[in-house]
């Protein structure tokens, strides 16, 4: 950690000095106040500094345990993030709070072992109390990724019933929002995440509502919805990331120039911000520059082992003719995550590729199939 965050963690803790002094049997009070005082200010990372004292002086506290998972989510650290929940967990295995949040690090495990945490989760909390949203954005979760058409449409229903159940639960609207979006159900998902947006303005929600717009092609409402998260959480490289995303459609040179700053300032404040590496990649290949996004990829994985860069890497090098190092790449996530789309559509591609194929014309023939003219219908009478 920075020493800019340690002095800003420490500045934070010594406004609230005078609290621990009035009531000097309860010292940590301070200390609590200060760290939400962090996370209201968006300052994830020194709120995180402060409750790892907390926890060591009290190391079952539910509510410490909670608050440091989230604090680890909203920072991408999901394997932290799980691990806090899972101490709530042993802490009180009644506790539904913040178990939907829970239920969302695992995806990111390996597919196998995702779907039995999910499915044992789901059901216990359904045990505990089957009138929580949580249980059942949990079901959702666990039926989403287990990935038929038939699946996916009842993972949107469990998403529904956990709204209904609790219409203010913002987590709830956010997992509807982005099940909805998945299954191309754009205006859906812009009405879910406008809901959370009215209930609480943080970074999931802002997220969600850009990448909806922009599925629609409203970048004009995407720009203004990034614009005010980057004004309210200006310590937040994913604010910086939104800005950037949204200016990458423009097309502008003007427009691409300050999305490739908006997402250099993302990556420095923090170096393992994924969805900025890749927007900076893929401006870099735009730009003719491969050898650069190559080199950004190589060392952004050098850092962690994150299934969208590896599949990105194995993109770009098949794209290059480097059939054989983009290999690897794809085979890494499918051994982790056997059912992940992306990485069997580019492992599919890089084998016709390597078979002298061109995936390309290929798939305009299955289109040319699929439009209802059969082959004998032109031939020659």
């Amino acid at each position: 950690m920075s020493d800019y965050r340690i002095s800003s963690a420490h500045s934070t803790l010594a406004a609230f000095q005078g609290i621990g002094q009035a009531q000097p049997r309860a010292p940590w009070l301070c200390e609590v106040v200060a760290a939400h005082a962090c996370t209201e200010r968006y300052e994830h990372r020194d709120s995180l500094q402060i409750y790892a004292g907390l926890q060591s002086q009290f190391p079952e506290n539910l509510y410490i345990l909670l608050e440091s998972a989230k604090a680890h989510l909203l920072l991408d650290n999901y394997h932290d993030a799980a691990k806090n929940y899972e101490m709530a967990r042993v802490a009180d295995e009644c506790n539904m709070a913040g178990m939907d949040l829970y239920a969302s690090t695992m995806i990111h495990s390996a597919q196998e072992v995702a779907l039995t945490k999910l499915n044992e989760l789901s059901h216990s909390m359904m045990q505990v109390d089957s009138n929580r949203p949580e249980a059942w954005s949990a079901a959702a979760l666990y039926s989403d990724l287990k990935g038929s058409c038939e699946d996916r449409e009842q993972a949107l229903v469990f998403a529904e019933r956990a709204i209904h159940l609790d219409n203010h639960h913002v987590c709830s609207y956010v997992l509807y929002g982005y099940l909805a979006l998945s299954s191309g159900l754009a205006e859906k998902a812009i009405t879910a995440f406008r809901v959370a947006y009215q209930l609480r303005r943080e970074i999931l929600v802002f997220q969600g509502l850009v990448e909806a717009y922009l599925s629609v092609g409203k970048v004009k409402e995407a720009l203004t919805i990034a614009k005010e998260a980057l004004q309210l959480m200006k310590n937040d490289p994913k604010a910086l990331y939104l800005i950037g995303r949204v200016l990458a459609q423009t097309q502008s040179v003007e427009g691409r120039a300050k999305a490739r700053k908006a997402f250099t300032n993302a990556i420095a404040k923090d170096k393992y911000c994924t969805d900025a590496v890749i927007s900076l990649v893929r401006l870099d290949v735009d730009e003719k520059k491969p050898q650069d996004a190559l080199k950004r990829l190589e060392q952004h994985l050098e850092l962690e082992n994150n299934p969208s860069v590896q599949c990105e890497l194995g993109e770009l090098l098949s794209k290059l003719h480097k059939y054989q190092e983009a290999l690897p790449h794809f085979h890494t996530v499918l051994a982790a995550q056997p059912k992940h789309e992306r990485a069997k559509r580019g492992l599919d591609r890089l084998q016709k590729l390597i078979k002298g194929l061109d995936p390309d014309a290929e798939e305009e023939d299955e289109e040319l199939d699929e439009d209802g003219v059969e082959d004998e219908d032109l031939d020659d009478d």
